[in-house]
């Protein structure tokens, strides 16, 4: 079967009249590299296409496609269709309209109007995906949509199982701005504490515009980076309970990771 689309071009042309094709406007529009909005006449909205033709990019689109028909949540895009012909795979889901929460800050400025509702719909969208027992990963502004009043958490390639081994991935990245160390280092199991550690960051940025100062020590707690952001953010109660408690786990689990490292490292040099 001939390629469905020249990541290039568009659509292939030889394949518009499938029957696959019937429900769609003439040709999608694109909107990135290798991506693509396509108007579906029967449900009266747009459809985002993704497709990608190297082994790596099918890789993590087949990696998307898997984890995001295990969500349930419409902070979520919702998977409707995976085609796979021998030179590519493409993935239909809802398409979320509107701009990145980096392009919000950008013209907006930090602390931009309705920026505590962004980031409580956040907090309610990776309690959903780790109870589906699905981390993010690569949480970042330029992967965060928002969609009239509602945000959509997107670009799953690089998402996985909690538990799972990342040694064991043939492809993996993340973003080291805002990547957990232990994600960084790619020597342990999948943690919703990657996500949560990126969450505080976006948070930082979407409240004062900048990267928190993460990077003096090794040591450094995050408590007394973040504390006072989620005391002034105008969050609920309930909602500040919640964040403060997931930052002084995140603290007591570095450092015990800290800990045995050091104790590692002094081993290592006493043999």
């Amino acid at each position: 079967m001939a390629a469905l689309f020249n990541t290039h071009e568009g659509l292939n042309p030889g394949l518009v009249d499938r029957d696959v094709y019937t429900e769609y406007q003439s040709l999608p529009l694109p909107i990135g590299k290798g991506v693509w909005r396509w108007w579906h006449w029967p449900s009266e909205q747009w459809h985002c296409i993704k497709v990608r033709s190297h082994k790596s990019g099918r890789y993590l689109l087949d990696n998307e496609c898997q984890l995001l028909a295990g969500i349930q949540s419409r902070y979520v895009p919702r998977l409707i269709e995976k085609v796979t012909t021998p030179d590519q795979t493409m993935m239909v889901s809802s398409y979320a309209n509107g701009p990145t929460l980096a392009s919000v800050i950008r013209q907006q400025g930090a602390g931009f109007e309705g920026c505590s509702q962004v980031m409580m719909q956040l907090v309610d969208a990776l309690v959903e995906c780790h109870r589906s027992r699905i981390v993010h990963c690569d949480l970042k502004p330029n992967n965060l949509i928002l969609s009239g009043s509602t945000i959509q958490l997107i670009d799953f390639g690089h998402s996985m199982d909690i538990g799972r081994d990342i040694t064991k991935l043939p492809y993996r990245g993340f973003s080291p701005s805002y990547s957990h160390p232990a994600l960084k280092d790619g020597k342990t199991a999948v943690t919703p504490d990657f996500d949560w550690y990126a969450f505080f960051v976006v948070m930082h940025v979407s409240f004062y515009g900048k990267l928190p100062a993460l990077n003096r020590a090794p040591s450094t707690p995050l408590m007394g980076v973040f504390e006072s952001m989620i005391q002034r953010s105008g969050l609920p109660k309930l909602y500040q309970r919640y964040l403060t408690q997931q930052l002084a786990d995140l603290d007591l689990r570095l450092s015990q990771k800290l800990t045995t490292k050091n104790e590692a490292d002094e081993n290592k040099h006493r043999n």
